[in-house]
């Protein structure tokens, strides 16, 4: 199917989707490597799920900055046992607000706000 041919929608996820393969090659370190080659290997289910990621926790539900999408990107990807757990339970999140219809402010804090809140008592 050519890119003509495709509806709205489709071509919104492709374009978000050639926006995070520009915004993980803005930074090359040999992590921005690792999830690039990661995020380009995913299936398409998997690749739209990270777009969604991505697009619903875009900006921090405290402050309303915008979250750098390296970042989110990053959450996404990284294989940890710990950040897979975080993943698994925003995405979980994601989908239920997203299939209830329920509008709620929530996210993922940006740095400031996370400093804020969790290293305020830390000299």
């Amino acid at each position: 199917m050519s890119e003509q041919n495709r509806d709205p929608v489709h071509q919104n996820i492709l374009s978000l989707h050639g926006d995070l393969l520009n915004e993980l090659r803005l930074i090359f370190t040999s992590k921005d490597r690792e999830y690039l080659d990661k995020y380009e290997s995913l299936t398409e289910e998997k690749r739209k799920e990270c777009d969604e990621f991505v697009e619903f926790f875009s900006h921090c539900p405290r402050c309303k900055k915008q979250n750098p999408k390296y970042n989110l990107i990053g959450l996404f990807l990284d294989e940890t046992p710990k950040k897979q757990k975080i993943k698994k339970k925003l995405v979980k999140l994601m989908k239920d607000l997203k299939n209830n219809n329920i509008s709620v402010s929530v996210g993922v804090l940006c740095c400031e706000c996370y400093k804020e809140i969790f290293e305020k008592d830390i000299p």
